[in-house]
This record gives structure tokens, sequence and C-alpha cells, in this order.
């Protein structure tokens, strides 16, 4: 999801070579706060130079930088509730029929491991299947955000006057 934004963020001499150092680096942190991390400093080194004529540009893609990688790590969040959570079953009524029948449903929960998701004892979260569709869907949406925001610093790296 990432990996366009850090090379589009590349400084010159950290991108002659898809397999440089810096790639390289970037490819083994397996923290999406280390990678938040690493993505904004890159932003502020490469946001450092002039832009000549494309300066309000580039001022203003510097400042979506921040409230990007901010949901990036808040959906890295989510996306761990999904790959460490459990599914459980939950029998209740059907309120959608006059009758309201019990069904079985099914709800995903965290991890037990995560002792801080179970407060008092029940889970924070008890995601149903349209949560999870609707995760997918915002999971899309800030990856077509971030290719985005890669481009666009792609297209003012040729206004990029270094001194």
């Amino acid at each position: 999801m990432t990996a366009a934004l850090h090379h589009a963020l590349l400084l010159d001499d950290d991108r002659d070579s898809f397999e440089s150092a810096e790639v390289e680096a970037f490819g083994g942190l397996n923290n999406v706060h280390q990678r938040a991390k690493k993505l904004s400093d890159l932003s502020k080194q490469f946001f450092v130079a002039a832009f000549g004529d494309q300066q309000d540009e580039a001022d203003e893609t510097c400042k979506e930088i921040a409230p990007l990688l901010a949901a990036y790590r808040g959906w890295a969040e989510r996306r761990n509730d999904l790959a460490h959570g459990y599914v459980t079953r939950a029998d209740g009524p059907d309120y959608d029929q006059e009758d309201q029948p019990i069904v079985a449903t099914y709800a995903l929960c965290p991890s037990h491991a995560r002792i801080p998701k179970w407060p008092h004892g029940e889970p924070d979260c008890n995601y149903v299947a349209e949560d999870i569709a609707s995760f997918a869907t915002a999971f899309r949406a800030l990856d077509m955000e971030i290719e985005a925001m890669a481009s666009r610093i792609e297209d003012l790296r040729a206004y990029r006057l270094v001194t």
C-alpha cells in the first residue's frame, strides 16, 4: 500500500536503483508505525526544497501527508482486529421479520491475547459482516488515496529545486 508513496518521496540519490538499500530497508519494516514515521521523515526531507511555480501545490500536498498517514495507522489497527480476532456465534432475534425468529449470527471479536481490547471482560468491538465489508471498501479507498498522493508527488518532482 505504501511502497509507491515511499518511492515517490525518495531523494534522487536513493532512487537510482529499485534494489537500493533505502528501498530494502523500508521493505523490512514490519511495523505500521515505523513505516508511517519513515514516510513522514521522508516527506519532510522532500518538501524542504523549493518548487518554483508549483510551490502552492507542493505546500498543499505536504499538508495532506500527515492526515493520510494518520488514516493509514488507524486502518492498520482495524486490519489487526480482523487478522487477529476470532469469530463467535450469537443467537438472537431477527428484527427484520415480524415474528422475530431466533437466528444464528456471527461476529468478529478481538483476540483474547489483546487484553486492552477486553475492558471489563467484554470486547471493545464486535464486528459483523457489514462492518467487515465496509472496512474492505475503506481499505481500497485508502490505497487509492495513497496511490494518488504518490502520483502527485511524482508530478511535483519535476519542479523540485535543490539548492
